[in-house]
């Protein structure tokens, strides 16, 4: 099956923005996030990942080194083994950012390589990764105590995404005598496409009998949609305004399902799922507004992965003309679920059975754990991956 799926989108060619990439390029880059998704995300609470952002985040990496090293992270990352060549795929890459960072669709971001104060940079670096979506390679006095390091590099990226990150880092997560430090940050809140016409408090189930999580506040709206069901779960696409990005959910049927179906939720079964005829059909939608965070750390998971990366024996000649490493790789993210729209009226005591059979609509509704993408429409890029435990937490 995967040699299959592979031969089919290497050869199938979409246009994004006004420029090519490649089927098979998109293949690889969401092949990886469900990686990150699969391995990094607690199945027990609220988290979210960008695989866009840290994508970069390794590319900046990338960049910065030479020979076996270099092969280590493209290996790990499925990078193009030819730096130029892929330097070209993540210029068109960014492109699903960059160009279509409208008022109605906010992405805030910054990308960073914090660097010890007395060691100095070779001059190409800063221009090898200038056209990329990498905010800065900063020198920062190491020496100090880690609170004070915490300080100045939560108060840098402050001002770098205007207040939204400003908590990445503390005395806990920072290593001893670090060399250089590597961040990526993303957050995101966008306006819907159609507007949620109503609220209302409901409960929240976390599981089949114990856990029931009362006054959650709903957003809801009869409208039409992309919708598809098996007997064990259902999917919905959420356009937002611009219809760019869209909003996928997979809501299992029972609610103490979602670990169960998350050991099948794996790329390949994705990949199906997305082949599936979603119809558009008039869809009375329930979503609970919610806000996820996450911060995550690599070196402990991936150092026997790509080791010459967090060794002193790594070749980082790009970078600088002196022994060094990485010390630690961050990545911080931001997912925000409400309606800006407009101010939705308050509905109370309504019969949504009734209402199906009335209009032959179908009902999404969105009370219990359930699994959510953010995806690039044209391109199906995946932004973002994450689930929702308790919308509350």
């Amino acid at each position: 099956m995967r040699i299959l799926l592979t031969f089919l989108f290497a050869f199938i060619f979409y246009e994004s923005n006004s420029q090519i990439l490649e089927k098979e390029f998109i293949y690889n880059r969401n092949k990886k996030a469900f990686e990150f998704y699969e391995n990094y995300l607690d199945k027990t609470e609220n988290q979210v990942i960008s695989p866009f952002f840290i994508d970069f985040a390794f590319t900046s990496v990338y960049a910065a080194t030479k020979s076996g090293t270099a092969s280590q992270v493209s290996d790990f990352m499925i990078f193009d083994k030819d730096w130029n060549e892929h330097s070209k795929k993540m210029l068109e890459y960014q492109k699903i950012i960059t160009e279509n960072n409208r008022l109605n669709t906010y992405f805030s971001y910054s990308i960073n390589f914090f660097i010890e104060d007395s060691l100095k940079i070779l001059n190409e670096f800063p221009e090898r990764i200038s056209s990329f979506i990498v905010d800065s390679v900063k020198n920062v006095d190491f020496t100090e105590e880690k609170n004070s390091i915490a300080l100045v590099l939560n108060n840098y990226l402050s001002n770098k995404t205007s207040d939204f990150c400003n908590e990445m880092f503390s005395s806990d997560n920072i290593p001893d005598n670090p060399n250089i430090l590597i961040n990526s940050f993303a957050y995101y809140n966008g306006f819907w496409a159609n507007d949620f016409k109503n609220k209302y408090f409901a409960s929240f189930f976390q599981d089949s009998t114990t856990i029931e999580i009362e006054n959650v506040q709903y957003l809801t709206t009869l409208d039409y949609y992309k919708y598809g069901e098996t007997e064990d779960y259902q999917i919905i696409e959420i356009p937002y305004e611009g219809y760019e990005f869209t909003l996928i959910v997979f809501l299992p049927r029972k609610v103490k399902n979602l670990s169960e179906f998350e050991k099948i939720f794996t790329f390949d079964s994705y990949l199906l799922w997305r082949q599936m005829n979603l119809q558009t059909q008039l869809t009375r939608l329930i979503i609970p507004k919610f806000e996820v965070k996450s911060l995550f750390t690599f070196k402990s998971s991936i150092d026997t992965v790509v080791p010459a990366i967090f060794s002193l024996g790594g070749n980082f000649l790009n970078l600088i003309c002196k022994v060094v490493k990485i010390s630690e790789i961050y990545h911080y993210s931001i997912f925000n679920v409400k309606d800006e729209n407009s101010e939705p009226e308050e509905l109370k005591n309504y019969d949504f059975d009734a209402e199906m059979i009335e209009n032959e609509s179908v009902l999404f509704n969105i009370n219990r754990p359930f699994i959510f993408l953010l995806v690039h429409t044209k391109s199906e890029a995946i932004i973002y991956m994450g689930h929702i435990y308790n919308p509350l937490f």
